[in-house]
């Protein structure tokens, strides 16, 4: 049956329009079609999967989904387009020098063309040529503000005009005139104005005189003496007196102290000279001082630079004694030294100052001597072993503010030492953002010096002024496993020459690619020597191989002559800069016992006493007869 023109089919209710028996198609009601399984539209075709070949310039596509392609970062090379190249050419006109034919990715340069020295390129009217520099020609030079002389067409002179320069031209027209002490008036004076000074207005005869630093306004002194009045007797400590013929004044005994006799003082006493005190009673003290009030027990000020405040000098068991049952036992000042202490026995372990601290049984965190300077600079205890070292006079000393100050210039002297049994001999912390806690400095300008030696019963570490590192051990970091609950040892490998290495990824074209070494890390190696490449292709090829290197770059191609345009990774290794000829380095000066103190032959000289041997000895040679009243706490 031959349909021609049109059909139209009438479903009933939801039918289909149309349908055919036996099979899925069909056509709905509201015109949806649905096809047999498998049955594609004739002549449009069905994507199945696209895919970028290597060296395409493509990336992505796929065979499921939607599907996109993309061009990656450096993905069309030159090959890809039909154009890779421009051309500059200079002007007619010239002056440029130019390179013509510029491939892309390649650099090159453009510059003025060469003339003679102190020549200029001047345009002649047609082309930019070589020529000598001109001198110039002024038509014309005009007087301004505060000059005179001109329009000069030709020659003449300029000049500054008679009263020519105002105020307003200068950079400072005006000076500030302050009063000093006394006076009055002043103030900020423009040039050509003025301005009135005087003294400061006073009373009626007054005059002005200086009184400690300012001039003041006072009535002088005028009259005869008509009186001598000694006034109250036991303020001046004199008697006598009159108003008229002569009169005496004499001394008070009851006031003021006779120096043959025993005196006894209830008030603050002051010398500002040499007192010389001494006592021939067995036993008993030169000076007994007792304060049971809220002040000090003695003060003594020393004002002489040269001169001491306190000085003791006994043959007995004991120098000077200064006590009390206040916060301080005494408190000594002066312009040179506040307290010295010098032990004359030749005798190991005496001390010049020995302080203690505290109970026996105590549980504080007492000094036994402690030391403050509050100058920015000062230190707070200085220890010298026999004499000072020329190195501290090179150092720090004088430029920061140090709390314990170390030294000894006797060769292989010690400036600090400390010992535990089973504590940490040096404790240190800081809160510095960019301080390290510790710092150690050599001075020698031998390049093995060492800097740091540390050792055990294992093995040994040193650092040398040159900055090396070196243990008889291994070297290991030190890393966080199973979510940081664990640490595990990482250890370094070794080689016996100093290389450095880095490690990139290139991309070959056309079965070759050009790796540059990058800036930084070629400055710390030496490439002009030879280095070493190592080559993982990321793609099926024949083979990659180092076709030629250079300082500044290497060349990577396919072996067989292949064109494969895949990606590769590369290792590179060079050696060090400035340790290119060291080999296997000879350390064993450096962990020699050398850098370690060595105890000399024999026995020291006496063994350190402890604490307590040593108080129970100050005890004993300070004990004084409770009965004087002078009973210690010890």
């Amino acid at each position: 049956m031959a349909v021609r023109d049109a059909l139209t089919l009438f479903p009933k209710s939801t039918d289909n329009t149309l349908a055919i028996s036996g099979t899925t198609f069909k056509i709905s009601s509201t015109g949806a079609v649905t096809f047999v399984s498998g049955q594609t539209f004739p002549g449009t075709g069905t994507i199945t999967g696209i895919t970028t070949a290597s060296g395409s310039g493509l990336s992505g596509g796929g065979t499921t989904g939607t599907l996109s392609l993309k061009v990656p970062a450096a993905g069309i090379t030159n090959a890809m387009l039909a154009n890779s190249k421009i051309t500059l050419n200079a002007s007619t006109a010239g002056g440029l020098t130019v390179p013509g034919a510029m491939t892309l990715g390649d650099s090159y340069l453009i510059g003025l063309k060469t003339c003679s020295t102190n020549q200029v390129l001047q345009y002649n009217g047609t082309a930019w040529a070589c020529a000598s520099a001109g001198t110039g020609t002024v038509t014309s030079v005009g007087s301004g503000a505060g000059l005179t002389g001109g329009p000069i067409t030709g020659t003449g002179s300029l000049s500054i005009a008679s009263a020519g320069v105002t105020n307003t031209m200068l950079q400072n027209s005006t000076f500030t005139l302050s009063p000093g002490g006394g006076m009055t008036g002043g103030g900020a004076v423009a040039l050509g104005g003025s301005t009135t000074l005087g003294l400061k207005t006073c009373a009626a005869n007054q005059v002005l005189e200086y009184i400690g630093s300012v001039w003041t306004c006072s009535t002088p002194a005028a009259g005869t003496i008509t009186d001598v009045n000694t006034g109250t007797v036991s303020t001046t400590g004199l008697t006598g007196g009159g108003a008229s013929g002569t009169v005496n004044l004499s001394v008070s005994p009851s006031v003021i102290p006779f120096l043959a006799d025993a005196n006894t003082f209830t008030n603050t006493q002051t010398v500002n000279s040499n007192m010389i005190v001494s006592a021939n009673i067995n036993y008993s003290p030169a000076i007994n001082v007792s304060n049971v009030g809220g002040g000090d027990g003695i003060d003594v000020s020393e004002y002489d630079p040269d001169g001491t405040g306190i000085y003791s000098n006994n043959t007995g068991s004991g120098g000077a004694a200064v006590g009390g049952t206040g916060s301080y036992g005494g408190i000594f000042t002066g312009s040179v030294e506040g307290v010295s202490g010098y032990e004359e026995t030749d005798e190991a372990f005496l001390a010049g100052v020995f302080g203690v601290a505290g109970s026996e049984n105590g549980n504080q965190a007492t000094l036994g001597v402690t030391g403050s300077s509050l100058d920015p600079v000062g230190i707070g205890v200085s220890g010298i072993g026999d004499n000072q070292s020329i190195t501290s006079q090179n150092t720090d000393i004088g430029y920061f503010a140090m709390g314990v100050w170390g030294d000894s210039g006797n060769q292989d002297g010690i400036g600090v030492f400390a010992t535990t049994d089973t504590g940490w001999p040096f404790v240190g912390y800081n809160n510095s953002d960019y301080l390290s806690t510790t710092w150690f400095e050599n001075l020698s300008i031998t390049t093995t010096a060492p800097v740091l030696f540390a050792t055990g019963a294992y093995g040994s570490c040193t650092s040398n002024v040159s900055g090396d590192f070196s243990c008889t051990g291994s070297y290991a970091a030190v890393a966080p496993v199973d979510g940081g609950t664990k640490k595990v040892a990482l250890n370094a490998i070794h080689s016996p020459e100093n290389w450095f290495e880095d490690v990139g990824s290139a991309q070959l074209s056309g079965g070759e690619a050009v790796v540059n070494i990058e800036s930084v890390f070629g400055e710390t190696v030496n490439t002009g020597m030879d280095y070493h490449v190592f080559l993982t292709p990321n793609g099926d090829c024949k083979g990659l191989f180092v076709a030629q290197k250079s300082a500044s770059s290497f060349v990577v191609k396919e072996l067989g002559g292949g064109s494969s345009s895949i990606a590769f990774d590369y290792r590179i290794i060079a050696k060090r800069k400035g340790f290119e000829q060291i080999r296997l380095a000879d350390e064993t000066q450096t962990f020699s016992l050398k850098n370690r103190p060595i105890k000399p032959a024999g026995s020291p000289a006496k063994h350190m006493p402890s604490t307590h041997d040593r108080l129970k000895k100050f005890k004993r040679l300070h004990s004084i007869d409770r009965s004087l009243g002078l009973a210690r706490r010890f």
